[in-house]
């Protein structure tokens, strides 16, 4: 077996304190030996890249161990137990897995390995003999990342545990759905947003500093859900938070801090802001999307209006940035509907006219998402990713 440690650099100027160590063990694999569990893409950039995210000095500072692609059973639990029994109470863990799974009569889920054979379940390494391991340990703080199929039904295995230790679970899907990866991306679907997130530091919510677990799969749910406006398929990550938690659980450090204050955001407008993160992030790529965003209230180049349902997408609403209580893009108007301040010096293109336009979140009540390809095709199906009455 082949292990690639990565510890993250001394922390000299931390302006942040990370309690105790933090270790994570990684890993997945793209081939398997068994023709029922078709090769995936994604897995394994998937693992590497986790690494690199986690193991920043600047990020996640964790000291990551990852396991070679053709791990077996027996090296994989072993690994699991040497690197917990490293680790003390007040220490961090980390479990992250890419790949293959698939549930027994029982719905128990099981993850599958290059050499697993699926007409012998002992080749595959079943979520119990994790848990044996987990629940023995000292760390009180865990948490476990799945990025593959019918990912949701690991919380039915852990539930005992959630009772003694702070444990985060991140599936990237229910127990009943698949989890995708996208056709032309390096990445399976919710950890190339995930990734993003931690990368960009757009997932640090309340920008403190510090993107917790929970900040982390608000952000990437949002962006999965809304890659899935097809009406045939869909994915929902979930998440399982700790019972009785001593406090949140800080998975990376945001190194790309804005300057933006997002503590004072309401509540009520957190759902409101991190839809709207999430589409800014699809309308900045030739993706497809569209979003129709029905306003209160706005301002077109500091001139109030109220009532309209914007349309924002690739093509036609460019240069969207999200400020901390609100959101601004250009957007065009037909000149009847703009009074000559604003007209004064524009050309009228198409019989439209390029503006500014801002709009607080207190003024959004609902975002819905689709896709011009669905719209072409007769589907009018979409994602409502928020709906709020303010």
């Amino acid at each position: 077996m082949t292990v690639a440690d990565a510890n993250p650099a001394e922390q000299t100027e931390a302006t942040v304190t990370l309690r105790g160590r933090r270790r994570a063990l990684l890993f997945g694999c793209n081939d398997y030996a068994d023709s029922a569990l078709p090769a995936l893409r994604c897995a394994r950039a998937d693992v590497d890249a986790m690494q690199q995210v986690l193991a920043d000095p600047k990020r996640g500072r964790f000291e990551v161990t990852v396991l070679a692609p053709e791990v077996s059973h027996d090296e994989l639990l072993a690994s699991l137990q040497q690197t917990l029994s490293d680790l003390g109470e007040r220490d961090t863990f980390l479990l992250y897995f890419s790949g293959h799974a698939f549930k027994d009569q029982g719905d128990r889920l099981s993850v599958a390995l290059t050499n697993t054979d699926t007409a012998q379940w002992h080749t595959a390494v079943a979520l119990i003999d994790l848990i044996t391991y987990i629940d023995n340990s000292k760390p009180e703080r865990i948490v476990l990342i799945f990025d593959c199929c019918f990912s949701g039904a690991i919380q039915k295995s852990f539930r005992e545990i959630q009772q003694t230790k702070d444990l985060w679970i991140i599936a990237a899907s229910t127990s009943e759905e698949a989890a995708y990866e996208k056709e032309g991306s390096q990445h399976s679907i919710m950890t190339g947003f995930l990734l993003d997130g931690l990368r960009s530091g757009f997932a640090d919510l309340d920008n403190s500093g510090e993107i917790s677990v929970s900040e982390a799969y608000v952000y990437a749910e949002r962006l999965t859900r809304a890659a899935f406006s097809e009406s045939t398929r869909s994915q929902e990550p979930t998440i399982f938070l700790p019972t009785g938690s001593r406090g949140e659980l800080t998975i990376s450090l945001n190194s790309q801090q804005r300057d933006i204050q997002l503590a004072n955001i309401k509540k009520a407008e957190l759902a409101i802001f991190t839809a709207v993160t999430g589409m800014a992030k699809l309308v900045h790529e030739p993706l497809g999307y569209i979003f129709q965003v029905s306003l209160d209230r706005y301002s077109i180049e500091g001139v109030e209006a109220r009532a309209t349902m914007l349309t924002v997408s690739y093509d036609h609403t460019p240069n969207m940035i999200v400020a901390a209580d609100g959101f601004e893009c250009d957007a065009f108007f037909p000149p009847q509907r703009l009074n000559e301040q604003i007209l004064e010096g524009r050309q009228v293109v198409e019989g439209r006219v390029r503006t500014r336009l801002y709009a607080p979140f207190s003024s959004i009540s609902m975002i819905i998402a689709t896709r011009q390809s669905d719209l072409d095709a007769g589907d009018t199906g979409a994602v409502r990713l928020v709906s709020l009455t303010t």
